[in-house]
C-alpha cells in the first residue's frame, strides 16, 4: 500500500499497484507513453483556453516556455523563424 495521501480507495490503490507489478516493460512503457500523452494534451488545452489570442505556433512556444524554460523556448523560436 502507498504511504503516501492518496483519493484512490484503499483496495483499488492495492490492485492498481498489482496490476503495475505485473506489467511486462512493454507495458510500463504504454502506460507511460499513454499518461505523458494525456498530460501534454491536457497542458495544451489549458493554454488554449487561457490565451485564445495565441496562433497554434506562439501556444507551442509557450507550452515550451512553460514546461522547458524560456532559454529553449526562445531557441526554438530563433529556429522557426530562420
Amino acid at each position: 500500500m502507498p504511504k503516501f495521501p492518496t483519493d484512490t480507495h484503499p483496495e483499488a490503490a492495492e490492485l492498481q499497484f498489482e496490476l503495475l507489478r505485473n506489467a511486462t516493460i512493454a507495458q510500463r512503457i504504454q502506460m507511460m507513453r499513454s499518461l505523458t500523452e494525456m498530460a501534454v494534451r491536457n497542458s495544451k488545452r489549458a493554454i488554449r483556453r487561457a490565451r485564445p489570442e495565441l496562433t497554434e505556433r506562439e501556444r507551442n512556444l509557450f507550452f515550451i516556455e512553460l514546461n522547458y524554460g524560456r532559454d529553449l523556448a526562445e531557441q526554438v523560436r530563433a529556429q522557426l523563424e530562420s
